[in-house]
């Protein structure tokens, strides 16, 4: 099988552990993913809105993750669906601190997809724990994402910087994000919220985390969000962002080596092996080989 995921917070980790990428007791590592036919794993630097000196500490866990994972992040399309490959991330916006040059130097680092506040409250937006929408800095930072082709993050954002942003931004994604439908979570989306994603060609990469379910079984919780999904309609934009080393998981579904059991109980509940491989691929690789191709316009 394939597997394309949204959101680990992998490099974080390996550099306040100063762990290994290949080989390491954490969520992902390399060699979990010798049990997929193709992988592509989006790897996010967390930020958050209180982290000091943010951008230094970004370069620094940036150079540590480079070494580590030995290989070039993907930043043309063609390099998308090699049997493994890599997409670099910022979570949380605080980084820029109110340079937009910023996003430049993050473009030539090989960063492609920035969720523009984690919990709380930074120059560019208000997160799901802040009151206050886009500011007029926000506004710039998504006019720049989008000249660029770096994906603008919805997940973690309030509602009124969720609508400013989403209206704004030309490559809009939900990198690890659940369903208000399904469990209320000032983190989950409703369906107007995914409708609006999809309609702008984005997609939404649903979360492994328990809490965005209210504790229930991840495979169950899963199954009926997906299904919830697609009788919306919106079977092209769903995703997986599972948020390995970033929240405490179900034991059932706490590394990467376990995704393929996921993939196994979706199928014997019944929905189609076509549905799921856009789901656990094709959708994102779909996705970010257009954001890739229509860069720097």
């Amino acid at each position: 099988m394939d597997y394309f995921d949204l959101h680990c917070d992998t490099p974080s980790v390996c550099f306040r552990e100063d762990a290994s990428f290949l080989e390491n007791d954490l969520a992902v590592s390399g060699r979990q993913g010798d049990c997929f036919a193709r992988w592509t794993q989006v790897f996010a630097i967390w930020i958050s809105e209180d982290q000091p000196d943010p951008f230094a500490h970004y370069r620094r866990v940036l150079g540590d993750f480079k070494m580590k994972f030995s290989k070039p992040f993907c930043t043309a399309a063609s390099e998308v669906e090699a049997p493994r490959s890599g997409i670099l991330a910022v979570e949380g916006g605080a980084l820029l601190e109110g340079d937009l040059s910023r996003l430049d130097q993050l473009y030539c680092d090989g960063v492609r997809s920035l969720t523009l506040t984690w919990n709380g409250q930074n120059e560019i937006a208000s997160g799901c724990q802040a009151s206050g929408g886009l500011t007029e800095f926000g506004k710039r930072v998504v006019a720049r994402l989008n000249r660029l082709g770096i994906a603008t993050d919805l997940s973690h954002l309030n509602p009124e910087s969720f609508w400013d942003a989403l209206e704004r931004a030309d490559w809009p994604i939900a990198t690890h994000s659940c369903l208000q439908a399904y469990f209320e979570h000032p983190r989950n989306l409703t369906d107007e919220a995914l409708k609006a994603i999809a309609k702008k060609g984005g997609i939404i990469g649903l979360c492994f985390y328990p809490a965005f379910f209210g504790g229930r079984a991840v495979h169950e919780a899963l199954f009926a969000q997906i299904v919830h999904m697609l009788e919306l309609g919106l079977g092209d934009a769903i995703a997986l962002g599972s948020d390995f080393d970033g929240a405490e998981m179900d034991p059932m579904l706490c590394k990467v080596g376990q995704v393929p059991a996921l993939y196994a109980d979706l199928c014997e509940h019944g929905i189609e092996e076509t549905i799921l491989q856009g789901i656990f691929y094709e959708n994102a690789a779909r996705f970010f080989k257009k954001l890739l191709t229509n860069g720097c316009r």
